[in-house]
């Protein structure tokens, strides 16, 4: 069974960029995330921090994703690219002036897994690149992080339950010592209900919650403290296609 990736936070934006991914997705298959706000909460008060807004090809893939200030300057933008199969093959960062900051290339296997990322600056010189592995059903178990030269900088390694729910997200160093972990909870749907970042052996260091309107799709997450104080939250806009 494949699942394809819902990026949010860390790895993580709403939409399916990758294939072989065993994420549980934040939107239902006929709507499309398209206006993204972030808020900074302080003593009960939000604070507008940024807003995203994505465009689409006519096929439905993601070409274009750009940052906006609270004062809704453009800071930066994404730009992608894809294969004939519509594997995301290249992700090119610019500057609010246009400007190549650096890019990403993606490499997939015949199944449509990806199994390599390549990051290069604007003079096209490799900075790091990933690997990553699966599991007999195509769930993404360990991705790899290496530098320029080599050397492994750490991994992220993944858990799943018996309905495909990725479970746990763990980074380990290089040594390997496990550095933070992540927790996922779902709904008897597969919706995401809650995301906890904990550091080891077992302390909670914040946490996220996820709501969901009629139709499936993720229109809050808002992130807390240890203490439970809500920090940040981000509302997401869709539409129908």
């Amino acid at each position: 069974m494949k699942k394809s990736i819902a990026l949010l936070l860390a790895f993580v934006v709403t939409g399916a960029l990758f294939s072989c991914f065993g994420d549980s997705s934040s939107s239902s298959p006929s709507y499309r995330v398209i206006h993204e706000t972030n808020y900074i909460v302080s003593e009960g008060v939000a604070t507008l921090d940024r807003t995203t807004l994505y465009e689409y090809d006519a096929g439905g893939n993601r070409v274009k994703k750009s940052f906006f200030d609270a004062s809704d300057a453009l800071m930066s933008y994404y730009t992608y690219e894809y294969d004939a199969k519509g594997n995301n093959t290249k992700q090119s960062y610019y500057t609010s002036s246009d400007v190549l900051s650096f890019y990403s290339l993606y490499a997939y296997d015949e199944n449509n897994c990806a199994m390599r990322y390549e990051k290069y600056d604007a003079s096209d010189n490799l900075t790091n690149y990933g690997t990553y592995e699966y599991d007999a059903n195509d769930f993404l178990t360990t991705y790899s992080y290496y530098n320029s030269s080599d050397e492994l900088q750490g991994n992220w390694a993944y858990e799943y339950d018996a309905d495909g729910n990725k479970t746990t997200s763990s980074w380990y160093d290089a040594t390997p010592a496990l550095q933070y972990y992540d927790t996922h909870e779902y709904d008897a749907g597969g919706n995401l209900l809650k995301e906890s970042r904990y550091n080891p052996p077992a302390v909670l260091d914040y946490y996220y919650t996820c709501e969901y309107d009629a139709d499936g799709n993720m229109t809050k997450k808002e992130r807390y403290t240890s203490s439970d104080v809500l920090d940040y939250y981000i509302s997401y806009e869709y539409e129908s296609y």
